[in-house]
């Protein structure tokens, strides 16, 4: 094989593996969102610095391996990949992400209750040993 055709097959695998970058780092958006109720108006900004950092991601991916040439495999390649992700581990992802974010929100909870509890706890000890110390 020539030397372009090899380049060639290296960028279309290059755009696959972006395809599934992508797909992974929407689906942390998701499992952020499962996790963490958000707003409509919180979604529609998220989506759209979603989209313009990962516009901006393909045309630097594009300028950097293609030299800013627009060939139709590249998209074919991201589409493949994103596909890929998708149809393989992308429930599978999320599921785990969501609930190990679920238990951590859940951990954090907890412990701001103990913490709370035991700053009560304190100030109730430092209180009654303030007013002993008054009543002597």
């Amino acid at each position: 094989m020539s030397e372009f055709t090899l380049l060639q097959g290296e960028l279309f695998f290059r755009c696959f593996l972006f395809g599934l970058y992508l797909g992974a780092s929407y689906d942390l958006l998701r499992a952020l969102r499962r996790a963490y109720s958000h707003g409509a108006v919180w979604i529609a900004v998220e989506d759209c610095l979603f989209s313009v950092l990962w516009a901006i991601q393909i045309i630097y991916l594009l300028q950097v391996y293609s030299g800013g040439s627009l060939r139709l495999f590249l998209f074919f390649g991201l589409v493949t990949g994103v596909l890929a992700y998708i149809y393989t581990i992308s429930s599978i992802f999320v599921y785990g992400l969501s609930h190990m974010l679920l238990f951590a929100k859940n951990c954090s909870k907890n412990i701001k209750k103990m913490l709370k509890k035991g700053a009560k706890t304190v100030k109730m000890k430092l209180t009654l040993e303030k007013n002993r110390k008054h009543k002597e």
